[in-house]
């Protein structure tokens, strides 16, 4: 039996569709909560289970897998309650689970530029000690719980294959092997092929700190340029959503954007991909990538910081993209789109790693371990 715990998240339906259409059908898809619904999907495969039960009960065979999506607290108490039993356990991390644990501000670097990392410090009173406090706490909650739980692991799947390189080189006594799998693929994202490719800059991908709004908005703010800039704020922290929804009409009036404020079905929101011929990605860490996929099988112009790992990630695979660094230094970048052939490049680098084929077949990998 394969036992799928999964997150209450948007691409869960997909994960549930593709190994019920691949699997032999073993499969169970549990998630843990005290609600019996969930605004992402509506399946009635799903088993909604209790906290209590999940960490108490549910005791799988030594001949199962249990894959944990995204490394919640449950997931790590479960983990050390079980770490005798023999069954093979898979974390398929979300990225902002294993940057928490593993590639945070004291062991990677820090994900907020200047402007945002003091926004980030004014959203917390009194950070100064609070940051004393908690930096202390999460070393011995990672020593005593995160470290031993992940030592029972056996396969760890990263968004992108050398995250897996920059944690098992920091994280030496860590033994669990790499396991190659994505979220959704080309043809779950886009529902289209009428590639428009407007004008309009998309700026990062939720309201989330890492995408470091102001920093890009101050640093742009004294150019002339008509483009539309698009701020998708859907997803991430209610109060820095507010916050920003309120602060970017007042502080930069003389830029034309607009604030994607609520969730919207995939399609629509393609339907605005599509119109935006740039797309500024200023996090530090891997962030986005249904995005990033998704702009550059469109013909969208890239912007990502060197500090980025999806940047070798996307180096390495040839992909025509650029610098933040190099926006900042020559904004004419954003007069000019990709060329036809740049675009073509793109869509067939990104088909062969994202083809709902290529992702099946890493399914199919998960399914005959």
């Amino acid at each position: 039996m394969i036992y799928h715990v999964l997150n209450n998240e948007k691409f869960t339906d997909w994960v549930i569709n593709s190994f019920k259409r691949l699997g032999k059908g073993n499969d169970k898809f549990l998630l843990v909560s005290n609600n019996s619904s969930s605004q992402y999907f509506d399946d009635p495969s799903v088993e909604f289970i209790s906290k209590k039960y999940f960490l108490n009960d549910f005791i799988p065979k030594n001949e199962d897998i249990v894959i944990f999506y995204f490394l919640h607290l449950n997931n790590i108490t479960f983990l050390l309650k079980r770490k005798n039993c023999k069954f093979r356990k898979i974390w398929i991390g979300y990225g902002a689970d294993y940057y928490y644990y593993l590639l945070n501000e004291r062991s990677f670097h820090s994900l907020y530029l200047k402007i945002t990392q003091e926004l980030f410090y004014s959203f917390n009173g009194h950070y100064f000690l609070k940051r004393i406090a908690l930096t202390f706490y999460q070393k011995i909650f990672f020593l005593i719980k995160v470290m031993p739980a992940l030592k029972t692991l056996n396969y760890f799947a990263p968004i992108i294959p050398n995250e897996f390189s920059i944690i098992k080189d920091k994280y030496p006594s860590l033994k669990f092997d790499y396991l190659d799998f994505t979220f959704g693929d080309v043809s779950f994202l886009i529902q289209n092929s009428n590639f428009q490719n407007g004008e309009n800059i998309l700026l990062g991908n939720s309201a989330t700190f890492s995408c470091n709004h102001l920093d890009i908005l101050e640093s742009i703010n004294h150019l002339k340029f008509s483009n539309k800039i698009v701020i998708p704020l859907s997803y991430g922290n209610g109060k820095y959503r507010d916050f920003l929804i309120d602060y970017i009409p007042k502080n930069y009036n003389n830029l034309n954007f607009e604030i994607l404020g609520k969730f919207l079905p995939l399609n629509e929101y393609n339907q605005i991909l599509n119109q935006c011929g740039f797309a500024i990605m200023p996090h530090l860490r891997q962030q986005g990538m249904g995005n990033i996929y998704s702009l550059l099988y469109s013909g969208t112009k890239l912007f990502l910081f060197k500090k980025n790992p999806v940047y070798n990630f996307l180096k390495d695979m040839g992909v025509y993209f650029h610098s933040i660094e190099e926006l900042m230094s020559n904004t004419r970048l954003l007069e000019s789109p990709l060329t036809q052939d740049e675009m073509e490049k793109n869509r067939i680098i990104i088909n062969i790693h994202y083809s709902k084929e290529k992702s099946f077949d890493r399914i199919q990998k998960i399914i005959n371990l």
